[in-house]
């Protein structure tokens, strides 16, 4: 995956400004170990601020996002280099770790603000084919937090927890590896994780 000088340019301004910004609108802490090469950040998704918050994470960080039919998440997909499902997202994710990047993917595939439902087998996929681990990624306080009713006085908390590290072994059946990761990141965000 290439991108011209001035592509990157533009994302880390905006990585920048946008990380000031939920500084000033949330209390923000993050824990546990940010990892240092490629890896795969699977989270749960109880609110539209976890994907904004996990480039908070690292400048590494990319987030894999569905189309959206309006026009300013469009330009905030392209402004933070966002991986659109269905426009490249698969080949330029399996890029960005093999030249080790960070991937933000909720392994449901949607917003999910109650118990967590089954996981899809895309993040165990590309840990399978680029070697790097899974790492579940819990988004704790976000459910709460809305545009309209915040006030610079009342900052909510935020927790982002980075979990251990689980590497694909060659053969292993990715339904199975999926099911273990999302009970990992289940007891670490103390969401249930329900996958019938």
């Amino acid at each position: 995956m290439h991108r011209p000088v001035w592509r990157r340019l533009l994302f880390l301004g905006c990585w920048l400004v946008g990380r000031i910004v939920l500084a000033l609108g949330c209390r923000i802490r993050i824990e546990g170990e940010v990892p240092s090469g490629a890896a795969i950040l699977v989270s749960n998704h109880p609110s539209y601020l976890d994907g904004p918050l996990a480039l908070c994470i690292s400048p590494r960080v990319r987030v894999i996002a569905k189309p959206n039919p309006y026009a300013a998440v469009r330009g905030a997909f392209y402004l933070f280099d966002a991986f659109v499902t269905r426009q490249g997202a698969v080949p330029d994710s399996r890029c960005h770790l093999r030249a080790g990047g960070l991937l933000w993917i909720v392994p449901e595939g949607q917003l999910s603000p109650g118990p967590m439902g089954r996981a899809r087998r895309g993040a165990a996929q590309f840990a399978s084919e680029t070697g790097a681990p899974v790492v579940p990624t819990a988004m704790i306080g976000t459910a709460g937090p809305r545009l309209r009713e915040w006030r610079p006085w009342r900052r909510p908390r935020v927790r982002i927890v980075i979990g251990k590290p689980r590497y694909i072994l060659p053969g292993e059946d990715l339904l199975e590896a999926a099911h273990e990761f999302m009970g990992a990141l289940s007891r670490l965000s103390g969401t249930p994780y329900q996958p019938s």
